[in-house]
């Protein structure tokens, strides 16, 4: 069983295909979480699969880059034992440009990206799971 609903996982569109598209414009699809270490994965695209591209928020910052539905699945929590990441049932999509007005570290990583003159998402990070 997947983290993410497959009506969900069906919605979001295909790895690589908004490789041109500033950051600021893409959208997250689905909220992935893990509610002892305050981390989150944030999709906004996927192979329909495992394989997914978006934004890994940590307590203090924010990472864009591929990440595996499979690794994050196999987290369990420390405490009570059960599953360690969570789908976000609640979470309405979302421009990445709209969530950095309201989340200071996806803002500092525009701002990051901006001054670098980059604008595509692309393979900024590659991390495999909650490392």
């Amino acid at each position: 069983m997947s983290l993410v609903p497959e009506n969900v996982l069906t919605g979001i569109p295909p790895l690589g295909s908004a490789r041109e598209a500033p950051l600021e414009r893409m959208v997250v699809h689905a909220r992935l979480y893990d509610p002892e270490s305050n981390w989150e994965w944030l999709v906004m695209e996927s192979d329909g699969g495992d394989q997914c591209f978006g934004l890994i928020l940590t307590r203090s910052t924010a990472l864009a880059g591929r990440f595996t539905l499979r690794e994050l699945a196999s987290v369990e929590a420390t405490v009570g034992g059960g599953a360690g990441v969570l789908f976000d049932p609640r979470f309405e999509p979302v421009t990445v440009g709209r969530l950095g007005l309201r989340d200071p570290r996806v803002g500092e990583l525009l701002g990051e990206l901006r001054g670098r003159g980059e604008g595509a998402g692309g393979d900024l990070v590659s991390l495999e799971g909650p490392g």
